[in-house]
């Protein structure tokens, strides 16, 4: 009864946690859209029509632009976005004794708790390890970083006559 109250307690926090970090992650970037919108979009949009996809297409030609769309279209982000969607609606994470080998060799790859699999609209999402989800949300962290250089770059950059 002990050890099971301890999991118990354990999987709520790592469920927490988890889903924490993936809607903080996410909505920095809605945060940055706001942002760049004020900032960067000639015209800035409505502060209710404003999303990181709407401010993506109304920015000027150039390298915000540029490293917006490259952020957007990766796995991380789109599957991030479809998730902290999705938990809404839907219990997505397992804490079900589990492990996981290599198909063919045989090679343990690993155990523990998993995100189930997952569609989103049109996009399908496959299970992964909780590992690896947060391994995605730090990479999408950083994406973060990266176009906040860029912005301030775009900012501080004196516009051509």
């Amino acid at each position: 009864d002990e050890e099971f109250e301890v999991f118990a307690v354990a999987k709520i926090a790592s469920e927490a946690n988890l889903i924490a970090a993936i809607n903080i992650t996410r909505n920095t970037f809605d945060i940055f859209a706001q942002i760049a919108n004020e900032l960067a979009v000639p015209k800035p949009l409505h502060i209710k029509d404003c999303t990181i996809g709407k401010v993506r297409d109304g920015l000027p030609e150039g390298k915000l632009r540029t490293e917006l769309t490259r952020v957007t279209k990766l796995h991380w982000f789109q599957y991030l976005a479809g998730f902290s969607n999705t938990i809404k609606h839907r219990q997505l994470i397992s804490h079900q004794p589990s492990q996981k080998y290599e198909e063919g060799t045989g090679e343990y790859l690993g155990g523990g708790a998993q995100v189930a699999a997952f569609k989103y609209h049109s996009r399908e999402f496959k299970s992964y390890w909780v590992k690896e989800v947060l391994e995605g949300t730090v990479e999408m962290h950083n994406e973060i970083v990266i176009l906040g250089i860029t912005l301030n770059e775009h900012c501080l950059t004196p516009a051509l006559p």
